[in-house]
This record gives structure tokens, C-alpha cells and sequence, in this order.
């Protein structure tokens, strides 16, 4: 009986690699005739850090310098996070992104302080031996800017709609800030409500202020593409197409709707089941990829500390730390969210605050001051990785030794 069953579970994945196999055959060719399209967020990739700074941006809008008006943040804090108390905003600042303790979106309003932490990209809460990331900027807020807990708004902002964990609202203490913020705490997802916000932005926006016509356009054109809710108008055709080849492989059409129903639900379950070992087969063999790169590290650099971690924060990575113009860096290999990057990286210093550093002369990497944890970052290949990764060391060795 078990071996029967082992062999219905093979056939599956053999006829689910066969389906997906005439899936991607057909979804390259209408790929290809699709219309032109080009999008610059799309091409300059953006993160979670880059989300957050558009959204600043955004609302720190003023239609006139002479007014303290600031219509889309008096629409995101009262139509979308209903903060009723936050009304006639004057004077505010919304501030420099992940600043005030690594805030994502910091805004002093008069007495009060709205705390955006944006998660639209899925990344996971940061909760450390510290507290919860909640709790840490609530904190922060309270001991550095003398602001009582009434004075503080939070927004969690997330792909989908969805809730920060428990342990997200917890102090070093264990205390929790959760049921303090049951009035002033709104979680707000993007599918749901600042996509359609940012499309009904558009219509008021007079036609004359052209940069930022641009500006939402683009944006909102990213959200609709293939990176986030792949719901993009000159899309459509194809995935019409593409869900006739599933009706037709399925023989849905032959069937009432409730077998289709079914026929369906299996099929996703059983790519669900697939996926599972797919991802299971990935994580090993990232592995083994990762501890290869790091005793070839150990062979080639033994001057140099070996830094790395597997699949920490869900994340790979493999390196070694040195000294640039006697500040230490960190000189990575990563897999993270689904991408191989390299860079040079703050990551394992004792001190992880990024310095004031000139990579000027360094041409393997573009500069990309905007992250955290990163002084520079680029996307590479599985193929390409270590290769890229040695030509950065050997330009940091060469461009520290023609600096002194």
C-alpha cells in the first residue's frame, strides 16, 4: 500500500513538471509579445527603503509654499488611518527615513508623532533581546523626543492586510504596548488602501505639476507590475491566454462547475506540496553553495576574518571583514529575499553604524547610501557570485594601498 502510494505521489510530480514545463513555454511567448513597457522603479529595483521614501516624499507635499497645507498627509492620517484627534496640520515634518532610531517614516505633528513602520515588501518584525520593533520606537519616541504614549499614532503599513506579531509590541521588560495602542494603531495594507488612494490622488492632481503627475503615475504603475500585484492593463491578454492553456491541459471545460471546482483545488495543493519540497531542496542546496564559498574564503583570503551566517533572519551570506582606510567594513556574498547580492556591508562589526565613507573609485559597485546595512550593494548570479565577489576584494585591496 505504501509503495502504491509512493508511486501516485511520483506520477503527480512528474505530470505537474510536465504541466509547468508547457506553462512556462507558453508564458515566454507571450512575454515576448508584450507591448513595450518601462517603468524606472521597475528597472532601478526597488526595496523596502525606497517604498518608504516615496511615501515620504509624498506627504511632505505642499501645493503652496505661502499655506502650511499638506493635503495628502491630512488624507493618509484622517481618511485612510482614521486619527481623528491629527486635524489642521500645521508645521510638520515628516522625517528623513529610517532615522529617530531607525523609524521608516518619523512625523512630528505640533505635540503628536505618527510612526510609520512600512512593510510592504514582506520583510519579517525585527524583534530582539532589546523588545519588538514596535515597542522600541514607541520608546524612542518617549525617552528622546518627551512624547507621553496618547502623543503617539503608529501605522503599520504591509503588502496584504495583515497584523504585527505579539512580540512586536514587547518591551525588553516583556511588557506589552498592544492594548495602549488599541486606539491609536492602524494597520493599513497597500492592496487594499494606498493603492487606491494613490489612484484617486491622481485625478487631483493638477495637470500642470508635471513631476508629480510623473511621479504617482510611475508608482502606481509598479504596484499594478509584475513585482507586487501584477494587475497591469497590457497584461491582461496574456493572462487570459495563459489561464486557457490551464482550462484546456485541465479539462475544465468539460466538466460541471463544481468538479472544475475541485479539479482546481487539487492542482493547487498539489503545487503547494511541490513548492514545499522545491523550497526544502533550495534551502540545502544554498547550504552547501554557501559553506563552499566560505572554505574557498578561508583558503584563498587567511589574512582576513570570516564572517557569515546560515540562514539568519533568512538570509545567507558569506565574507570577510578588513579595514578601508582604518574603518572596518565588511565585504559580502547574500542571498536574501529571493536575490543573490554582493557589497560592501556594515554587517558583523562590533559598531554597525555605517561611517562617512568614500567608495568613489570603486567601480564594481553602485553606491546605495539609502540602506542600513549596506554602504553598496549589487545584484549578481548563482553562476557570477563568488567572481564578483573577488573582484571587490581585490579592488578594495588595490584602491586602500594607492590611498594609503
Amino acid at each position: 500500500m505504501e509503495n502504491i502510494e509512493h508511486n501516485q505521489s511520483e506520477k503527480k510530480i512528474e505530470n505537474l513538471l510536465k504541466f509547468l514545463e508547457d506553462f512556462s513555454k507558453k508564458y515566454q511567448e507571450e512575454k515576448v509579445n508584450l507591448p513595450y513597457h518601462i517603468n524606472v522603479i521597475d528597472e532601478l529595483n526597488a526595496h523596502e527603503n525606497d517604498h518608504s521614501r516615496i511615501l515620504a516624499k509624498l506627504l511632505r507635499y505642499k501645493p503652496n509654499k505661502e499655506k502650511d497645507e499638506y493635503p495628502f498627509l491630512q488624507s493618509f492620517l484622517n481618511d485612510l488611518c482614521k486619527f481623528d484627534k491629527i486635524k489642521n496640520i500645521k508645521d510638520a515634518k515628516v522625517g528623513k527615513v529610517d532615522s529617530c532610531g531607525r523609524i521608516d517614516i518619523p512625523i512630528f505633528i505640533n505635540q503628536y508623532v505618527v510612526v510609520i513602520e512600512n512593510k510592504v515588501t514582506g520583510a519579517q518584525d525585527q524583534n530582539k533581546e532589546k523588545g519588538g520593533q514596535l515597542a522600541r520606537y514607541i520608546e524612542t519616541i518617549r525617552t528622546k523626543y518627551r512624547r507621553e504614549p496618547e502623543q503617539i499614532f503608529v501605522v503599520y503599513t504591509t503588502k496584504y492586510k495583515d497584523e504585527p506579531s505579539d512580540d512586536c509590541w514587547k518591551n525588553q521588560d516583556n511588557y506589552s504596548y498592544k492594548d495602549d495602542f488599541k486606539d491609536r494603531f492602524r494597520s493599513v495594507s497597500y492592496w487594499e488602501i494606498i493603492y487606491p488612494w494613490l489612484k484617486e490622488i491622481l485625478k487631483k492632481i493638477d495637470s500642470k505639476d508635471t513631476y508629480l503627475l510623473s511621479a504617482v503615475e510611475q508608482y502606481v504603475d509598479y504596484l499594478e507590475g509584475e513585482k507586487m500585484f501584477k494587475n497591469r492593463d497590457i497584461n491582461k491578454k496574456m493572462d487570459m491566454e495563459l489561464r486557457n492553456l490551464i482550462k484546456d491541459k485541465l479539462e475544465l471545460d468539460k466538466k460541471d462547475l463544481e468538479d472544475a471546482l475541485e479539479t482546481v483545488s487539487d492542482k493547487v495543493q498539489e503545487m503547494k506540496n511541490a513548492l514545499d519540497q522545491l523550497n526544502g531542496l533550495k534551502k540545502t542546496m544554498l547550504e552547501k553553495q554557501f559553506c563552499k564559498w566560505t572554505d574557498k574564503l578561508k583558503e584563498k583570503y587567511p589574512k582576513y576574518s570570516i564572517v557569515g551566517d546560515c540562514f539568519a533572519n533568512n538570509a545567507n551570506n558569506t565574507g570577510i571583514k578588513l579595514k578601508y582606510k582604518n574603518i572596518d567594513i565588511t565585504l559580502l556574498l547574500e542571498f536574501w529575499s529571493e536575490r543573490i547580492i554582493y557589497g560592501i556591508s556594515t554587517k558583523y562589526l562590533e559598531n554597525r553604524q555605517k561611517q562617512d565613507m568614500d567608495f568613489s573609485g570603486i567601480p564594481t559597485v553602485q553606491i546605495q547610501f539609502n540602506n542600513p546595512d549596506w554602504y553598496a550593494l549589487e545584484d549578481t548570479t548563482f553562476k557570477e557570485a563568488y567572481g564578483c565577489l573577488e573582484n571587490l576584494i581585490k579592488e578594495i585591496e588595490e584602491h586602500a594601498e594607492t590611498n594609503g
